[in-house]
C-alpha cells in the first residue's frame, strides 16, 4: 500500500525526469535501415 501511494505521489516528478532525459529528436536516415554513419555518431555512449 505504501509503494503505490509513493509512486502516485511522485508520478509527475518521475515523468518529468524521464522526459528531460530523452533529449531532442534526431534524424537517423531511416527507421528500419538507418544510416550507419549517422547512427554511430548520434547514438554513441556519453563520455561521462
Amino acid at each position: 500500500m505504501v509503494l503505490d501511494q509513493t509512486l502516485t505521489k511522485n508520478e509527475a516528478k518521475m515523468v518529468e525526469e524521464q522526459t528531460a532525459g530523452q533529449g531532442k529528436p534526431i534524424e537517423l536516415g531511416g527507421y528500419l535501415h538507418p544510416n550507419t554513419q549517422k547512427k554511430s555518431l548520434l547514438c554513441a555512449p556519453a563520455l561521462s
